[in-house]
């Protein structure tokens, strides 16, 4: 199947690959309400922001706020499931009702699915419970494209993903990277099998990985066939746009080069903005690689010739 260079994502085409920066109350420095209040002013195009965070947020007519301006402003605004805040915060209290209400709180374009944990069942019985999670999340905000997020064993995602697929035909499916397998190459073979076993179904569904926000990855995983990304690391550390490698958040002056913040910004506001910029470039790089069949270059450029090698062998199925 000829891969797409660009998807439909809500209301809008959108070309591949895609980054949204996360906004999360977990292992960041500042409130969700902060980081909202950021990307609204820096105009940024999508960004995605987790239904548990806004549940219990302190300040929360700030943060809705803030979130509707996105909205009206034709942000692609993403709501995600909350179990990555939920599961840190070690909150058992987290269910399907609490999230449903904060899916029908805006006008979301976009939702990822209440997570379906597998447990001991069969894989039929996991693809069902999936597909009936989906289902009553959209018969509670019909107007919102839920998005299947897609938990499992690694040798079961190629399958649970398709089977999925098939049933709902939804805009795109999702998959955290953690479960992807054990280190890079495992975890690049895992995203060309469920690539493969997606395009057999003779329609092209978008792979969105769930955390990933390192630039290389970002890249490599584009290669092997994912589309869209999210993460933390614009909001955790600072990215280095010689290199694409991060930095610590209180390294950037240390970086030779520095993009897009203006010298009378505090420390935290420059360097967020100095991160967007840089992420902006970067996903327009990959987006004109892509399109001109060139990310073998990009592999070239930015990894040493043995590992370049390597990794082409795994994203050729070799």
């Amino acid at each position: 199947m000829n891969r797409p260079t660009e998807i439909h994502l809500a209301t809008r085409a959108l070309p591949v690959p895609i980054f949204f920066p996360s906004v999360s109350s977990i292992k960041t420095n500042f409130a969700p309400a902060d980081y909202v209040q950021l990307l609204v002013a820096a105009k940024v195009p999508q960004f995605l922001v987790s239904a548990y965070d806004i549940k219990q947020c302190v300040e929360r007519k700030t943060l809705d706020a803030a979130i509707d301006t996105a909205l009206s402003q034709g942000a692609i605004v993403l709501l995600d499931s909350g179990g990555y805040e939920s599961y840190w915060a070690r909150d058992p209290a987290w269910e399907v009702r609490s999230f449903r209400e904060i899916l029908g709180s805006h006008k979301w374009p976009l939702a990822f699915s209440f997570d379906v944990i597998p447990t001991i069942e069969s894989r039929d019985r996991t693809v069902q419970r999936i597909i009936d999670s989906c289902i009553d999340d959209q018969r509670a905000h019909p107007v919102c494209a839920i998005v299947p997020i897609i938990h499992g064993q690694v040798n079961d995602l190629p399958a649970v993903c398709t089977a999925v697929a098939r049933a709902l035909n939804p805009l795109a499916i999702a998959v955290p990277e953690r479960e992807l397998g054990d280190g890079m190459f495992m975890r690049l073979r895992t995203v060309g099998m469920i690539r493969r076993s997606l395009d057999s179904i003779g329609t092209y569904y978008p792979l969105h990985l769930l955390g990933t926000g390192n630039p290389h990855s970002v890249l490599l995983f584009t290669a092997a066939g994912a589309d869209s990304f999210d993460g933390l690391e614009w909001c955790q550390t600072v990215a280095d746009p010689e290199n694409g490698l991060l930095r610590h958040f209180q390294q950037r002056g240390l970086l030779h080069k520095t993009v897009g913040y203006a010298d009378d910004e505090g420390y935290d506001e420059g360097t967020l903005i100095h991160n967007l910029t840089f992420y902006s470039t970067w996903i327009a790089q990959l987006q004109a690689a892509l399109a001109s069949d060139s990310m073998s270059e990009c592999l070239r450029l930015n990894f040493a010739p043995s590992v370049a090698s390597r990794l082409e062998a795994v994203l050729h199925g070799d």
